[in-house]
Formats: structure tokens, C-alpha cells, sequence
């Protein structure tokens, strides 16, 4: 059993562990390829540029996200990709049942075309995509129609030895509807491809080569240790895994040690699939020792195995299935939601302690190690699990407002300033940050500047930059009478209005004039004015004003 320690789930639908080896993408910063198509800014997010390291680019934010498709899209097929955080595109794509929950806000556009195919790397590093919406269902080959949809599109490497290659990476909370090879992780995979170590758990809807983690297979691809848990519909070939395969004829595919929920693919008869939709003769895989089907209970088991790392924990929700995998421990209220089964991982254990409480609505599967120092409840309690919502990302936060007017105190929470922390939603159940362990500080946040800080800071690190703007001082200026001397000087006093009480600030003139020399009655003078004091830089004043005098 692996040290406890807590794992915290940062984002919906998401786990914390990572798969296996890491992509060698480390070392000294590159500037990476500028990105300037525009040509999937209506899709609802603006493609951006990102740092990179040796070639492979750091894709933190669903922005970049897009951006990684817009670059492969518009030509650097062999574009090299590496996800260092999970991303979450749209919140609460589907229902509890599969369906779609309304219609989201952005669409997605999948990496790579039949003429600009991807044909570099992408390692996921164990994190997820959330959040996917597609639904067009033109026979169009692409975009315009629903063809070769997917997290990628369309992958083709051009050898043995410079194999496309797409592995450790989650779909979830997903919707795609389209026409032909429709998938979670890719539509087509054309040739010398490699996908590992991936699964789906979206809703992914067509007519034609519709699967799990792949639509259609060609000419030299593997795909091995991948898992499909999502619902899978369509017309003609349709499988848990893979729509169809179809070698050229001279070339192997082959699918190894893959699973998929047992019934959820079904074709447009209403016939439950196996896990290929339609295999081409002399493939070397079968629904046998390579690919099998699996129950609700052994497909969180093997997902507890899939996601589990060295050294930490979480819980995955699929479906109807919560899977506990690593060490955990519960520190605060955790429900298992009604027509939910919680899966605890053979070398999974869990921790009750201190406040912590279990609820249980649903079932309970309890395989590992339960250490209840806290409240359990429930009924058919067998076993428990957690969820801790503790851990800020940059995207949970959100200030309403980042520019303020300088007021002569500091801004903090409640005193001016404004942030609102997004809530979850885990397996149906809506989760709210639980701020214990959290302390906020703040930076540069009373004095005009374009570097306030307000920051969070506990088990992760959230900085948010706001600006202070200079406040406005108005002038009053009154203009003394004088008798006539040849010359235009003028003297009078200036009442500033605006300044905060207790601030150090001086309002003066250096000069002040009469528009001429001469005798005259309501004749303008024209002040030039200064501030002065520790705190003038904090204001902003007219450089000049007027009154008259005789």
C-alpha cells in the first residue's frame, strides 16, 4: 500500500494521477511557432500562442487547446503537444444519463484534417479534456459536416519510425454527433499510428464507423491499454472501441489489451456491439485474450488501474461508476449520489478522518482498505471513498472587476474587491470550494499601480492581477483683483475637491496670468498647476485652470 496523503481534484470530471512515462519534452525553453489563423476563432475561443520546451507544446488552457488544433490545422501537422494541466472547455455537457444537457457554449474543432492529418505527438501526461461538444451530421468530409470527429480528426504518420502518436489522455463529460468515424480520442487513424493508454467515458453519436476511442482504423495503427466506459450509437459499424477496421493490403493493425463497457455500443437496429463494429479479415484482434467486455464493476476495477500512479489517488467518475484508486483521505462531506456504485480499487485505501462524512445513496463495492476514523452512513455500506474540492486552479477564480479607482486604502476582499470561485460538478452532485487551509494575501493593492495582487495560497497557489487607477481631483481657482502694473502675473488661491481625507497631497500653481496687460473688468486668468506630496502620484488633476479678475 502507497503512503497516504491527500489528492486533491481540482477540476469536474477529472483525475490526478498520471500514466506511466512522461513525454521528454524538458529543457531549455524554445519560442514556439507563431500561431495567426483565424480561421476557428468562431468556435468560441481565440487560438493563442504558449510556451515550449524542445519542440512540444505546453497546452494548459482550453485556449491553447485550440490554438494546438488551429496550428496542426493550418499546416504544422508535426506539431508536438504536451497537456500539463486538465482542461475543461464547457461545464455539464452531458446529463447523468448520457445525454446532452442543452446545448453548450463552444464547439469544438478536432485536431487534424484528411489533408493537414496530425502526425506528431501528444502525451496527456494523465490528464483529461472535458467539456467537448461537436454535433453536425452533413456527409461533408470536414469541418463543415460531421466526418472525422473527435479529440483529434485525423492522424496519419508517415513510417514506422515517425509514427503519429497520441496516449495518456481522458475524454470526458463529452459530446460528439457527427456523420463518419466518429470517436472519443479519434475519428480516423489512418496510418502508423500509435494510441495508448486513453479512454473515453463521452457520448458519441453517427451513421457511419462510430467507436469509442476510434471511428475508423488503416494501414499499420495500434492502439493498446485503452477503455471506453461512454455510450456509443450509431447506424452501421458501430463498436465499444473501434467502428471499423480496415487494413490495405499489405499493412497490420492491431488492438491490444483494450475493454469497453459491456453494452454500450449500440448499432441503428438496437443490437448491442462487440467491441469492433466491423473487422476486416486477417486483423489480429478479437473480442478474445486482446479486447473484452466489461461490467459496470470490473470497468471501474480496471479504471482504478489505469489511472492509478506511483504515488497518489482520486476518484473517477464514468457513467454510473466511481472508481477510488490510490490512497485517499476524506476530510469533508462526500455523498454518493442515488443510482451511483462507488468502486474501491483493490490496492486502493481510504481514509475517514477528523470531520470527514460519507454518505451513502447509492452502493458501495469496497475491494481495498477502509479506515473509518469519521462518520459513515447509509445504507448497503460496504466500503467509501472521497471527494475534496480544496484545490484552486487560475480558472476557479474570477474577479468581476479588475480595474479599480484609487480610494486611499488598501482593496481587499469585501473592501472593494470582488471574486466569485466557481462551484463542481462531480458525478451529478454540485461541489463548492471549501476554503479551510487557504490564506489570502495581498500585493501592492492600495497604491495606483498595474500590479495589485490578491493571492491564494494553501495546497495550490491562484494569483490574480488587478490594476489601481489614479482618482480625479477637481479645481476651484479664485483670482485676485490687482491694480494696473504693465506686467500679467496674477495671483489667487486653488480649493481642490477629490482628495481623501488624511492623504498628503499639496494642490498649487506655478504661474497664473491674465490672458494680457491692460486695464479691464471679468478678465480671464489662467493657473498652471502642481501637486505635490507622498501621495500625488494617487490623483490625477487638470494642468490648468481659469477664473477672473479686474
Amino acid at each position: 500500500m502507497k503512503t497516504t496523503k491527500h489528492i486533491i481534484l481540482a477540476a469536474a470530471l477529472c483525475f490526478c494521477s498520471a500514466f506511466g512515462a512522461k513525454a521528454a519534452y524538458n529543457g531549455t525553453p524554445v519560442t514556439p511557432n507563431k500561431i495567426s489563423s483565424s480561421n476557428y476563432t468562431s468556435y468560441g475561443f481565440t487560438p493563442t500562442n504558449y510556451s515550449a520546451y524542445n519542440g512540444w507544446y505546453a497546452i494548459s488552457t482550453a485556449e491553447e487547446l485550440y490554438g494546438f488544433a488551429a496550428l496542426v490545422n493550418d499546416g504544422t501537422s508535426s506539431a508536438n503537444g504536451v497537456l500539463t494541466n486538465d482542461i475543461v472547455v464547457n461545464e455539464n455537457v452531458l446529463k447523468a444519463d448520457g445525454t446532452l444537457n442543452g446545448t453548450p457554449t463552444h464547439s469544438w474543432t478536432p485536431i487534424g484534417t484528411a489533408s493537414r492529418p496530425f502526425s506528431g505527438k501528444f502525451d496527456g501526461q494523465g490528464h483529461s479534456v472535458s467539456g467537448l461538444y461537436f454535433s453536425k451530421t452533413g456527409n461533408v468530409t470536414y469541418p463543415a459536416g460531421g466526418g472525422r470527429i473527435g479529440l483529434f480528426g485525423y492522424s496519419r504518420g508517415t513510417s514506422s519510425s515517425n509514427r503519429a502518436e497520441i496516449s495518456n489522455v481522458g475524454v470526458i463529460d463529452t459530446y460528439f454527433n457527427g456523420y463518419f468515424s466518429v470517436a472519443g480520442i479519434c475519428g480516423t487513424a489512418y496510418s502508423y499510428t500509435t494510441i495508448s493508454n486513453c479512454y473515453n467515458t463521452g457520448t458519441i453519436n453517427g451513421i457511419h464507423n462510430i467507436g469509442g476511442i476510434c471511428g475508423w482504423v488503416e494501414s499499420n495503427t495500434t492502439i493498446i491499454n485503452c477503455y471506453n466506459a461512454g455510450m456509443i450509437r450509431g447506424n452501421h459499424r458501430v463498436g465499444g472501441v473501434c467502428g471499423q477496421i480496415h487494413p490495405s493490403s499489405s499493412a497490420t493493425n492491431r488492438i491490444t489489451d483494450c475493454h469497453y463497457l459491456e453494452g454500450c455500443a449500440v448499432d441503428g437496429r438496437g443490437v448491442v456491439q462487440n467491441g469492433i463494429g466491423n473487422e476486416s479479415t486477417g486483423q489480429t484482434t478479437s473480442d478474445g485474450g486482446n479486447m473484452s467486455s466489461a461490467s459496470a464493476e470490473e470497468m471501474g476495477e480496471m479504471l482504478a488501474q489505469l489511472l492509478e500512479g506511483d504515488d497518489s489517488g482520486g476518484v473517477f467518475c464514468a457513467g454510473n461508476i466511481i472508481t477510488v484508486y490510490g490512497d485517499w483521505v476524506v476530510t469533508t462531506t462526500f455523498v454518493v449520489p442515488s443510482g451511483k456504485t462507488m468502486v474501491v480499487g483493490d490496492d486502493a485505501s481510504v481514509t475517514i478522518t477528523g470531520t470527514g462524512t460519507i454518505t451513502n445513496n447509492g452502493a458501495i463495492t469496497n475491494n481495498g482498505a477502509i479506515t473509518a476514523n469519521g462518520t459513515i452512513s447509509g445504507n448497503n455500506l460496504s466500503g467509501s471513498g472521497r471527494f475534496i474540492y480544496n484545490q484552486l486552479s487560475d480558472a476557479d477564480v474570477i474577479l468581476s472587476v479588475t480595474s479599480y479607482t484609487y480610494k486611499g486604502s488598501a482593496y481587499t476582499l469585501g473592501n472593494g474587491i470582488s471574486a466569485t470561485i466557481k462551484s463542481h460538478t462531480f458525478c451529478g452532485k454540485s461541489f463548492t470550494f471549501d476554503a479551510t487551509g487557504y490564506t489570502v494575501s495581498y500585493e501592492n493593492n492600495r497604491n495606483v499601480g498595474s500590479n495589485a495582487k490578491i493571492k491564494w495560497v494553501g495546497t495550490s497557489t491562484v494569483e490574480k492581477t488587478f490594476a489601481i487607477t489614479a482618482k480625479t481631483i477637481t479645481v476651484t481657482a479664485t483670482a485676485n483683483n490687482k491694480t494696473y502694473d504693465g506686467k500679467t502675473t496674477a495671483t489667487g488661491t486653488l480649493t481642490p475637491s477629490g482628495i481623501v481625507s488624511g492623504d498628503n497631497v499639496t494642490v498649487n500653481y506655478s504661474s497664473a496670468t491674465f490672458n494680457n496687460k491692460n486695464v479691464g473688468t471679468g478678465k480671464q486668468v489662467t493657473f498652471n498647476i502642481t501637486k505635490s506630496g507622498t501621495d500625488a502620484n494617487n490623483y490625477t488633476i487638470a494642468s490648468t485652470a481659469t477664473a477672473t479678475a479686474n
